[in-house]
Parts: C-alpha cells; structure tokens; sequence
C-alpha cells in the first residue's frame, strides 16, 4: 500500500491566523487515536486474516474521512485566495488614493503660494508694470497694468483652488470608502482563514493517522507473507529430500555405484559420518553429511546441521546436490569413493 495522496491547498497567508481551540481538539483526539493504534505491539491475533481486515476496514474509514473533509475545504480556501485578492486590491487602490490627495495637496499649495507672490509683486511694485507680474499673465505679450492682471490672475488662481479643493474632498471621501472596505475584507478573511486552518489541522491528523494505519498493515501483511513462505519452504524441504531409509550400510573403495538416487546419498552419509546425523566431532563439520557452518547457512538453515532432523538434513544435501548440478561435487572424497564422480 501507498500513502493516499492529499489534495488540499496549503497556501500561506499574509495574514497568519493560528489554528483555534476547534481545530487544535481535533488534532489531539486524532493523535491519541494514533497512539493507541500504534503502541499495541504486534500479536499473533493481529497476523491473523481477521486482524488484517479490521486494519483494511480503518484505512479505508480513514482515506474516506480525508475525501470528505478534502471536499470541505477546496471551497473555502478557494474563498480565501479570492478574499485575499480583494483584500490586496483595496490596499492599493487607497494606497494610490493617498498619493492622489497627496499631489492635490501640493497644487493647492502651489496656486496660493502664487496668489501671495503676486500680492506682494504689487505691493512692492506699487501698480508698475513688471516681469514678475507679466509672467502670471495668460498672454505675456498683452500690456496689462499690474493692478487688472493682478484682480485676473488671482481670480484664475482661486477659482483653480477651489477646483483642487474640491478634488481632494472627493479624494478623502473615496480614501475613506477603501479604507473602510480593506478593513471589512480582513475581517472576513481572518474568519475564512480561522475555518481554513482548522479544517486543514484535520486533514493533515488524519493523513498522520492514515499513514500510521499503513504502515502497520503493511507490516502485518509481510508478517503472514513471511510465514507463508516459511511454511511452504518447511514443506519444500521434506518433500524434496531423497528418502533418509533403506539404501547401503556400507561403502566399499572401487566397488559398484549405487544404482539409486537414494543409495547414493546413504553411500555418501555412510562414508562422511557413518550415518550419524547428530555427528560433532569438533572437527567444524556436522551431520550425517558434514556440512560446514557457511554451507549450512547459505543453504537457508539455522543452528548446527548435527541439531537439526534427519528429513532437514537430507533435504539440505539434496539442494545442494541439485546446486552443483546434480552432482556431488560438495564431498568430493566419498564421491570418488563412492564411484560417484
């Protein structure tokens, strides 16, 4: 089995929210119900066909669960991405307002810093024609008396004030009306973001849960796989070993082969030990065929040959046999005594 891939958006907000106690409950309840799943050690009940069913039955309540609850929140982080779009958006457009009111600001700054400088242009000039006031003129090449430009040009720049007075009211207005809409969509979002996270808290136990849940399955499952094979590998060897009774009782030097299969290998445990299969010498070899500790090992069995059963016995010698290519080149000395090879 795989981990059941989950499909929910992980998306980091701006606006971190941490989980409330909704979601945080739920993530513990999901933790203890791992634990007690997960700290039962391994049983024979639980290598069972019955034990193996009940955990299918929990991983598939589980990835169920994380399908639902997967659906649940596809929506709502889809509300939150869009909240937070507007939410960015309302920010700029009164951050853009701002710099608007600032730079109406500096025109109205500037016309009545124009109106004084005319002002005082005629004051200090005392109604003489000058440069300073002609160039206020909206023709520079028209001769006007300083005193009737001065009543035009500080007319014109009072009214543009006004104008720019009037603009920046509106632009306060507006800047008011973004700042209250910004404000609204990040109480909104910090709701949707509360829901977001609890609801993902959820998802995420239960990913945890499902995986502790395979895992164990899993290991259940290669329980009773190795202990088939264990068994049918036990049976493979009794049943693949050349009959341990009858064949010779004794081995002569040069005399016949042994006409059977059966005969060869009792030639053979006649000549290596006599057919003794508890045989330990202390010589490094064991058994009815002296099989030494990496022959015996590397033949898939465990302990000492000189412990094990006859039929274990003969079944080893047997593999070997057949690994040598049905030959029994593995005891080459009661082989050529044996007339064998």
């Amino acid at each position: 089995m795989t981990d059941l891939p989950v499909t929910y958006m992980d998306v980091s907000p701006s606006l971190h929210h941490e989980t409330r106690s909704r979601g945080t409950n739920l993530a513990v309840a999901m933790f203890a119900l791992t634990f007690v799943l997960t700290s039962a050690p391994l049983s024979t009940a639980h290598s069972s066909a019955s034990g193996i069913t009940d955990l299918k039955a929990k991983a598939q309540a589980i990835a169920a669960q994380i399908t639902e609850d997967n659906a649940r929140l596809a929506p709502i982080s889809a509300t939150y991405l869009a909240q937070a779009g507007q939410y960015s958006a309302n920010r700029a457009l009164a951050a853009s307002t701002r710099i608007k009111i600032h730079h109406v600001e500096r025109l109205i700054a500037r016309d009545r810093g124009r109106v004084q400088q005319a002002l005082v242009s005629a004051y200090v000039s005392g109604g003489v024609d000058n440069s300073a006031i002609l160039n206020w003129s909206s023709n520079p090449d028209r001769q006007i008396s300083s005193s009737t430009y001065l009543k035009v040009a500080t007319g014109q720049l009072d009214q543009a004030t006004e104008q720019f007075i009037g603009d920046q009211h509106n632009l306060t207005i507006s800047l008011n009306l973004e700042q209250s809409a910004a404000a609204n969509e990040a109480i909104a979002l910090s709701a949707t973001a509360v829901a977001r996270d609890q609801v993902l808290a959820t998802v995420k136990a239960e990913q945890a849960l499902y995986n502790s849940t395979d895992s164990r399955l899993n290991a259940l499952v290669a329980a009773a796989a190795a202990a088939a094979a264990a068994a049918a590998a036990a049976r493979a060897r009794l049943a693949a070993g050349p009959p341990s009774s009858g064949g010779i009782s004794s081995v002569s030097i040069g005399g016949p082969a042994p006409t059977t299969l059966a005969g060869s290998f009792a030639a053979i445990r006649n000549c290596e030990s006599s057919g003794d299969y508890s045989l330990n010498t202390g010589n490094g070899y064991y058994g009815a065929y002296q099989f030494s500790s990496s022959t015996w090992i590397g033949l898939g069995e465990s302990g000492l040959a000189s412990a094990a059963p006859s039929q274990t016995q003969d079944a080893a010698a047997y593999r070997l046999y057949q690994r040598s290519g049905n030959s029994f080149a593995p005891w080459p000395t009661c082989a050529a005594i044996a007339s064998l090879l």
